[in-house]
């Protein structure tokens, strides 16, 4: 349960920088 519950956590904040870096490519 451990290991499943870090992946989750890895995987938003993988989205959060993914969404970060779109966002500051589109307003360039």
């Amino acid at each position: 349960m451990g290991q499943a519950s870090c992946i989750l956590i890895i995987a938003r904040y993988r989205v959060r920088l993914d969404l970060l870096i779109v966002g500051r490519v589109q307003a360039r």
